[in-house]
């Protein structure tokens, strides 16, 4: 995949300042407190910031590169980054925008479906704003 576009100027290197709305995004998306995992990762990611608000972020070193995005131009815009350098995808299938996305870039859907395991309750997550997982091991 090469990227076509260059990255939208809403994408900025990660600053102090973002920390909390980052650990805020991540909880309200992944239905997980996943701070303890995210923590060591901030310095070296990017966020995607409009208007003041933080919309999206991307963890290159964290597992496979952790995208979550509010929005689907934030994630979109940050798989911008992210995948002309990668040679594999995992999106959950609710991301029908990201998935295509992908498509329309050069990757092609293959027949392994992953599955989400939960040990307790149902969380509430939001599958559809996951751009990038973390891992098979993780999410």
């Amino acid at each position: 995949m090469q990227q076509a576009d260059p990255p939208s100027a809403n994408i900025k290197p990660f600053e102090e300042i973002h920390r909390l709305m980052i650990y805020e995004l991540d909880k309200y998306i992944s239905g997980e407190n996943r701070e303890r995992l995210l923590v060591n990762y901030l310095n070296n990611s990017m966020v995607y910031v409009k208007d003041n608000i933080l919309l999206g972020f991307y963890i290159p070193e964290l597992g496979e590169g952790h995208i979550i995005a509010e929005t689907e131009e934030a994630g979109i815009e940050l798989m911008k980054i992210k995948y002309p350098k990668a040679d594999k995808a995992v999106l959950p299938y609710d991301n029908i925008k990201g998935i295509n996305y992908l498509k329309q870039n050069g990757f092609a859907e293959t027949n392994k479906k992953g599955t989400r395991m939960i040990y307790g309750k149902e969380l509430n997550w939001q599958p559809e704003k996951i751009f990038g997982r973390i891992g098979g091991h993780l999410g």
